[in-house]
């Protein structure tokens, strides 16, 4: 039982059930993002447009994987290990992208504050702002992290599931193939 086994989503489901139900979770999560984006941070256009690409791209390959699981088509679910490698790869680059930002949005408010107040002009109010300010960067960190780990988990756990799913469907088309060769010669 490895670390990717099963979606730490759901670690006590089996891993069928815990791969349909992390993917109807993630379609949910990418179908509010999407809504959310749109609406609230309209302003940032290349953030914006990049990230429901991304999520369009999500969904997409999610519905894939669960008509090929439904109809155990190999097509579909070899589909999802590239494109939602593919569509992970540039989640994590959006994300250190983010990172870099806040990182910058942090440190830059460090050396304005340092430089912006340092005569004795500084009340509590300021205070209470900076502080603020700072805890909602780090916060969307911490967020941006457990955001990219829970993908790179559910991609790995899903692969995993996926590949045995495709030898037992290669092994069960293999025996149906022996079974009508061998009906075949009797007749």
């Amino acid at each position: 039982m490895g670390f990717f086994d099963k979606c730490i989503c759901c670690p006590c489901l089996s891993k069928k059930q815990s791969v349909k139900v992390c993917a109807y979770i993630l379609i949910a999560v990418e179908i509010l993002s999407c809504l959310s984006i749109n609406g609230e941070y309209s302003n940032y256009r290349y953030n914006n447009t990049l990230s429901v690409i991304i999520s369009i791209a999500i969904i997409g390959t999610l519905i894939f994987l669960l008509y090929g699981m439904q109809t155990n088509n190999p097509k579909y679910l070899s589909q999802f290990k590239l494109v939602f490698g593919i569509v992970l790869a540039f989640q994590l680059i959006h994300d250190a992208i983010i990172m870099f930002g806040l990182v910058l949005l942090y440190t830059g408010a460090n050396s304005v504050d340092s430089n912006m107040f340092e005569d004795e002009m500084m009340n509590a109010n300021t205070e209470t702002i900076k502080s603020t300010f700072k805890t909602v960067v780090v916060s969307f960190m911490i967020f941006v992290i457990i955001d990219a780990f829970v993908f790179i988990d559910y991609y790995f756990s899903t692969k995993n599931y996926i590949n045995e799913l495709l030898e037992t469907i290669e092994s069960e088309d293999y025996v149906r193939k022996e079974e009508s060769g061998v009906k075949g010669e009797n007749n």
